[in-house]
């Protein structure tokens, strides 16, 4: 979607991600779906996660509450968010059923935002051999509520100074907005890709900035 900023100098691209794919999978561990949608009364839900490989492995789910503050995302260990197991210990071929459950909003007209991490967790009895083992790591986003949402309105900004650009995206909805392909395109037709190759999410009430 483009967008001009006040002075016509810039144009800001976006894609509106609205669909995400059903399982992320690196290496030997997968988990499914990649996002988890719940109403804003809470409820319950399920996340699975797979061994692929060939030897045993053990994962720890962690529940965090997720906030962004000063264009950052930061999460803090979650009361409202109970999952069980916690811990999962997985055959080569199997697949672990992780049960969530998500608490009453509290009468919240925002959207909030969770994050479950599963982590791969050393294995002592493998056989110590030369190189590196690189453990696995997914961060899986959960939502809940609102209970009367409004598609995320997205207000821009753009001031130019010395050189750079200062970008600004303000999510003035009540649920989050999750961007692709964010792209600025000067008035010469001049294109500048921000944050490339990453999803940027913005929750409810927040602002992300970018220096370019």
């Amino acid at each position: 979607m483009p967008v001009r900023d006040k002075l016509g100098a810039v144009a800001i691209l976006a894609a509106i991600a609205l669909a995400a794919p059903a399982a992320a999978q690196a290496g030997t561990l997968s988990v499914s779906p990649t996002t988890i949608n719940l109403p804003a009364a809470g409820g319950a839900a399920v996340l699975y996660v797979a061994n692929r490989g060939t030897q045993p492995t053990t994962v720890q789910i962690e529940s965090f509450d997720w906030t962004q503050t000063g264009g950052t995302d930061r999460l803090d260990a979650s009361q409202a968010l109970q999952i069980s197991p916690p811990f999962a210990q997985l055959t080569p071929g199997q697949r672990q059923i992780i049960r969530l459950l998500v608490g009453p909003g509290g009468g919240s007209q925002a959207e909030r935002a969770f994050r479950l991490v599963v982590s791969e967790l050393p294995n002592p009895a493998s056989p110590v051999t030369l190189g590196m083992r690189v453990l696995l790591q997914f961060s899986v986003p959960v939502f809940a509520g609102p209970a009367h949402a409004i598609a995320p309105q997205l207000v821009w900004d753009a001031r130019v100074a010395a050189g750079t650009v200062l970008l600004t995206a303000r999510n003035d909805g009540n649920t989050r907005a999750k961007l692709t392909s964010l792209r600025l395109v000067t008035a010469k037709g001049r294109k500048r890709d921000v944050a490339p190759g990453s999803i940027v999410y913005i929750l409810s009430g927040v602002s992300r900035q970018w220096t370019i």
